[in-house]
């Protein structure tokens, strides 16, 4: 399993994009800590053929970002994951047209906004935009980080 396909989430979310037959099988998180260590139970991954691989499928929003209220100096992460033939591109914005705060802010995996030490001027509604590369097809979520 290619590492550049899969990302794991601080919350523990393992993503994986473009799923292969080779990533079947059966999955769990292992949470340790110096006093304990605890499993999840199985999820079992199956991987079946797509029906039509080369045809053209808009893109679809299949993990979108939630709302959040969070406290100053905390992290925030919005998830967005999407899916489409081509693959689509994700991009975010904010409602109000503010810039995004590169320096305290990064991408994970293929789309996921991790805010790391929220300040109230990152309080706002953010889109998430999944776009079909080379076209005007896209999608988009939305959520409000509210900031207390």
């Amino acid at each position: 399993m290619s590492q550049s396909r899969i990302t794991v989430l601080p919350s523990g979310v393992l993503q994986i994009q473009g799923v292969e037959q080779a990533d079947a099988g059966s999955y769990r998180c292992v949470a340790t800590n110096i006093a304990s260590r605890r499993r999840s139970s199985e999820a079992v991954l199956t991987v079946t053929a797509a029906s039509s691989p080369r045809v053209p499928q808009r893109p679809r929003i299949i993990a979108g970002p939630q709302n959040l209220t969070v406290a100053v100096h905390s992290t925030a992460l919005l998830e967005c994951m999407a899916t489409g033939n081509p693959r689509p591109l994700i991009s975010w914005s904010r409602a109000d047209h503010k810039s995004i705060d590169v320096h305290k802010t990064k991408v994970l995996g293929n789309g996921n906004l991790l805010i790391s030490d929220v300040k109230p001027q990152h309080a706002g509604i953010y889109f998430c935009r999944a776009t079909t590369p080379g076209t005007r097809n896209y999608t988009i979520a939305a959520a409000n980080i509210t900031v207390i």
